[in-house]
């Protein structure tokens, strides 16, 4: 089974890898912008500058649904691909 925090654990604790680790636990479906700034209890225009720059980098993929925007791990990055490989 996969670490319940592997972000946090290889790069230490920031919102980055909170946001990481949050759009870990829901790589399934994508999460809501409004959701993901209130598990994190950050401002949303904070998360989505955060949610930006992490897409910029392609640890992220944002989509928009009309008002809503979603993000969700890019499957595509090597790293994202390493921590679902299994050992």
């Amino acid at each position: 089974m996969a670490p319940a925090r592997p972000f946090q654990r290889l790069f230490g604790r920031t919102i980055q890898t909170k946001m990481l680790d949050l759009a870990w636990t829901h790589r399934d479906e994508p999460l809501n912008l409004y959701e993901a700034s209130r598990r994190l209890r950050v401002n949303y225009p904070y998360t989505t500058n955060l949610a930006k720059v992490l897409a910029r980098v392609g640890l992220l993929v944002r989509t928009k649904k009309g008002r809503e925007v979603e993000i969700g791990l890019n499957p595509k990055h090597p790293l994202v691909r390493r921590l679902t490989t299994r050992r």
